[in-house]
């Protein structure tokens, strides 16, 4: 997040601006460039309130997201912990900075005491606008019209209800007017399962309620005499082209071709107009298809509106039946948290009532990310600004936001209601002889200035600015510091001309090595693993940690996965999908093939599946080696398993014994829970997948809880499961990011990269559902070869508009997230017939050259089109976790070069350096061993049982000796508590010099240290230490 008042490690006092939006006597309305230090403003608005006196429980902040919330909250009570314990002369300081002013005696006993007050007394309420609701629903259940027992809806719920849905749905169309008439018109042209998807989405809130228009000039009749006209002059002339539309005219006029037919002769096949006929008949042709478009365009429209009301009945229908099926069970979605909490404040009976209460308990309204906030939403808001307004001594309301970021209109928000209610609330405080104002926040405490010059540059036309900013919205940045930053435009894959492709290797599911995609990821992941490598990243600074990069997606399709597949061929330690839908997972569907093998042991294709999968590990030439066996032996593959490979058999055969006895599922969640399978995933799929093993046996567990305890009822179950679900990366995790632009909002990186900067936004039309101004959804079914309406095109256009603004405010967002190096990349697009790649002008790849070409950024000779502001320090700066302090010995900086052990030239200490580093690999990097032979399964079952998986760890870390001589530590972790622990991995037997080396090493660390000798052949642990 931005950071507003911290820099660097270096607290600054906040800037006028800041101050005074943060001044709980003034109502405000802040309109906030990204990385302004929004969200320290608002927090440091809620301490002033505090600190002055304001009761916690009345204070009330509403913002769009959980993790905002989150972090705010974090964000205040780490600000109260450091006041409680500062000492009086810092505490009084403090204040000052805070509100520009001399720290007051009861203010600086009051703000020493709030840590305990809030952790004591509720409040202040720092949440999402859909747990405000919930919480106001849970107060008067009974004033709202709830069911008994209702609570929130989760995607296994609502998906139980579908079926039910669709069931009361072909129940009642006999009873809708016309209802089986217009379905089965309906699905003879799209199928059932299409049109039951349309009727689904054409909800009360998204389907456009359109009025039958009427008919106007339909002279049919004059243009049919004007025909006669026109056939008459053409029957006098020699040519193809007439003759060939002879036949179709006079079939016409003889009433055996209907009016819509006479398209192709006016038309193109795309539906536009044709330009000429024959040169000497243009006089008689052109008023003729003047004539035939506009009685046609009313027609059409006459249609089409018909069939939309009735499709749009058959979706009020539907979602009447819905909301009575959710009521009977005790259902709630967030849409109707919303409705039902916006119901009981402005519509209900009780609506005085409870806004009586409610008034009682707010007095200070806050709202962040109001440029995300829906229409429903808004009601919600404008109740409570309304509510406080007829009542506003001793009261205040905050509000913050920015139209540039405003990129979630697919849940309804519009960037014109925040502008909307900005002006009606500062007219209203106006009329009212209110203190109010609307502030504007410029400064960037985030990005560089190249950075931002970029940005501006990005979007100074007028139409572009209008788009993004709004309505006489600016598009200007101010960088607070003039660091280095630089922007890059990474050049398109070049594409071999011959590529060789082994179809026997490669995924079907995934994109050819030739495909552009494919070379754009390996070469990305092969610039980041040497990036991170270097301590003189690009980005200028210190040494670059992979949590320091951003890898922003518009979605999570083909290119997000090679990406990741790349980085970690590269080993490269990413987080994988920012979000997950848990049946899709790899590790589920192995999972699934186990559940379903245990109904059916001898399913040799199963059985095969599990054993590569990482429930056993097999590798391919140990997996084919066993096939072959049992093959050659006439023999299913589980019974020569257990009769040739029992060690290998074993953990099955334990699982099946298990299962007799108290389950199938039973069995399978002790084998998951098991430490060395926590390992093994751990390599196979990286760390991240933990939380998939997590969540599969969480639902494992619910189902046997219900009933289930057969395989195939569980596969099933876990098939079925498709919980969508957020990962949520800890702080401490340090791997690049893969998300979309989306997920990447609130959030910042040292470098961030744009990896489909080619792409072009998708239309949202399907299955003949046009969106039309503000997301309204039209049914527009009509052949390609008719132009729509011309009422229906305008429609068409503003949303195509809308959807463009939307678009570059999108891309706005992922500009800003970078603080000191930006880079947009792409694919691009293959077009037939030419050898390269290309893009489009209008793309954000297109945008980006042109910005940068204004700005006179230079080309390299990678290819890449550079600009680059600020004097860059190269010099690589000491984190935190690279230097050991210790009273007594000065160390120098831990290496964090290559693999330091020499290779020798015997067999034997090849083979331990090659186990050393997969050993080292595999615990920093969390990367797949390229084997796992049984030295080291036990050594990552032993790491598993041990807790050392779930920490983090620094390879060959070199410690001084006071001698000028270094010593290299095989693995080194150090706690929080600078607590460290040791690793030192042999193959060799245990010999009394590796102890005394043990010992030095914890000498040179510290007391506290601890050790251990791994011995991997002889499946040996050595402790020294306490």
């Amino acid at each position: 997040m931005g950071g507003g008042g911290r820099l660097m490690g270096k607290k600054f006092p906040p800037l006028p601006v800041q101050r005074e939006a943060a001044d709980p006597s003034l109502s405000v309305f802040v309109t906030a460039n990204a990385g302004s230090g929004k969200t320290t403003v608002l927090v440091d608005r809620i301490l002033r309130l505090l600190i002055e006196g304001a009761t916690p429980a009345n204070i009330q902040c509403l913002t769009f997201t959980r993790a905002a919330a989150v972090e705010m909250t974090e964000r205040l009570r780490d600000r109260l912990r450091q006041m409680a314990i500062m000492g009086s002369d810092d505490l009084a300081e403090e204040i000052q900075r805070l509100c520009g002013r001399p720290a007051k005696d009861d203010e600086t006993i009051r703000a020493r005491g709030l840590f305990v007050t809030i952790l004591e007394q509720p409040g202040p309420r720092l949440e999402t606008i859909h747990a405000f609701a919930e919480r106001l629903l849970s107060l008067f259940p009974e004033e709202a019209g709830l069911p008994a027992g209702a609570r929130l809806a989760d995607d296994n719920d609502l998906a139980a209800l579908e079926p039910l849905v669709e069931d009361a749905l072909f129940a009642h169309l006999g009873q809708m007017e016309d209802g089986l008439q217009h379905f089965s018109m309906l699905e003879a042209r799209h199928g059932a399962n299409n049109l039951l998807a349309m009727i689904a989405r054409m909800t009360p809130d998204r389907a456009m309620q359109m009025v039958l228009p009427p008919l106007g000039a339909d002279d049919e009749g004059r243009f049919s005499e004007d025909m006669r006209l026109l056939l008459r002059e053409m029957r006098g002339q020699n040519s193809a082209t007439i003759s060939k539309w002879l036949p179709s005219l006079e079939s016409y006029l003889e009433g055996r071709l209907e009016f819509v037919g006479l398209a192709s002769f006016f038309l193109t096949a795309s539906g536009s107009l044709r330009k000429s006929l024959l040169k000497d008949l243009n006089h008689l042709f052109h008023p003729l298809q003047e004539s035939f478009v506009n009685i046609l365009d009313g027609r059409e429209l006459q249609r089409i509106t018909s069939e939309h009301e009735a499709l749009r009945k058959l979706g009020l229908l539907r979602f009447h039946l819905r909301s009575q099926i959710k009521h009977d069970h005790g259902l709630m979605e967030f849409d109707d948290l919303i409705q039902s909490a916006k119901g009981l404040l402005g519509m209900s009976e009780a609506r005085d009532y409870v806004a009586f209460m409610l008034d009682a308990r707010i007095e200070h309204l806050l709202v962040d990310e109001a440029q995300d906030t829906g229409p429903d939403s808004w009601g919600i808001i404008n109740i409570l600004l309304g509510n406080m307004l007829e009542e506003m001594e001793g009261r205040s309301s905050f509000v913050v936001g920015d139209v540039k970021q405003s990129i979630y209109g697919f849940q309804g928000a519009m960037p014109s209601l925040m502008l909307q209610v900005r002006d009606d609330f500062m007219e209203q405080m106006k009329a009212r002889n209110l203190k109010a104002k609307s502030l504007p926040m410029p400064i960037s405490f985030r990005s560089a200035g190249a950075i931002l010059s970029f940005v501006d540059r990005l979007f100074c036309h007028l139409d572009d600015m209008a788009r993004v900013a709004g309505p006489g919205g600016e598009v200007g940045h101010e960088a607070f510091q003039d660091a280095y930053g630089r922007v890059d435009l990474w050049p398109l894959p070049e594409l071999p001309e011959d590529a060789e492709l082994d179809p026997w290797e490669d995924p079907v599911n995934r994109y050819g090595r030739a495909s552009p995609s494919v070379i754009l990821a390996e070469s990305m992941a092969d610039w980041l693993q040497a990036q991170l490598a270097t301590d003189r990243p690009e980005c200028g600074g210190g040494r670059l940690r992979p949590k320091d990069v951003f890898l922003l997606f518009r979605k999570r399709g083909a290119l997000f996965q090679e990406m990741s597949r790349a980085l970690r061929q590269h080993c490269v330690p990413c987080s994988g999908g920012d979000r997950l839908i848990l049946a899709d997972q790899l590790l589920t569907l192995d999972v699934i093939a186990l559940l379903r093998w245990m109904v059916t042991p001898h399913d040799d294709m199963r059985l095969a599946v599990i054993m590569r999968s990482s429930l056993l590990g097999f590798d391919e030439a140990m997996l084919e080696q066993i096939v072959l066996g049992a093959s050659d032996e006439g023999s299913s593959l589980w019974g020569y398993l257990q009769r040739r490979h029992g060690d290998l058999a074993k953990p099955l055969v334990h699982l099946l014994a298990e299962a007799h006895v108290f389950g199938d599922g039973h069995g399978v969640v002790n084998m998951l829970r098991a430490r060395e399978h926590e390992a093994v995933v751990a390599n196979r799929y990286g760390r991240p997948e933990l939380l998939t093993l997590e969540l599969i046996i969480d639902r494992l567990t619910e189902a046997q809880a219900m009933g289930l305890s057969d395989g195939l009822s569980l596969s099933q179950a876990l098939a079925q499961d498709k919980t969508d679900i957020k990962r949520e990366l800890g702080a401490d995790e340090d791997v690049v990011r893969l998300t979309t632009i989306h997920g990447a909002k609130g959030l910042e990186a040292r470098l961030v990269v744009v990896m489909d900067a080619t792409a072009k936004p998708q239309s949202r039309t399907s299955l003949g559902l046009m969106e039309a101004a503000e997301g309204r959804l039209i049914y527009a079914h009509q052949p390609t070869s008719l132009p729509l309406p011309s009422a229906l095109a305008s429609q068409r256009e503003a949303r195509a508009e809308e959807s463009l603004a939307e678009d570059l405010r999108l891309f706005y967002v992922a500009c800003t997230r970078a603080s000191s190096q930006l880079i947009l990349a792409g694919p691009g697009r293959k077009r037939p017939n030419l050898p390269e790649v290309t893009f489009d002008e209008d793309s954000w790849y297109g945008r980006a050259q042109a910005a940068l070409d204004g700005l006179g950024a230079l080309r390299g000779d990678d290819g890449r089109v550079t600009f680059a502001k600020g004097l860059a320090n190269l010099e690589a700066e000491p984190t935190a976790n690279k230097s050991v302090a210790m009273p007594d010995i000065s160390l120098p900086e831990f290496g964090h070069g290559p693999w330091l052990v020499d290779v020798a030239e015997n067999a034997q200490a090849q083979r331990g350096t090659r186990l050393h580093q997969i050993v080292q690999k595999a615990m920093t990097d969390m990367a797949t061993p390229d084997e796992f032979e049984p030295a080291l399964a036990w050594f990552f079952n032993e790491a598993g049982e041990r807790g050392w998986l779930k920490l983090s760890w620094q390879a060959e870390v070199a410690l001084g000796d006071g001698q000028g001589n270094l010593r290299f530590i095989d693995l080194l972790h150090r706690s929080k508590d600078s607590e460290a622990l040791l690793l030192e991995i042999k193959t060799g037997s245990p010999r009394e010099e590796h102890v005394s080396q043990l010992k030095d090493y914890l000498e040179l660390v510290g007391p506290s240290a601890k050790g251990y000798l791994c011995y991997l052949d002889q499946q040996e642990v050595v402790a020294l230490g306490p």
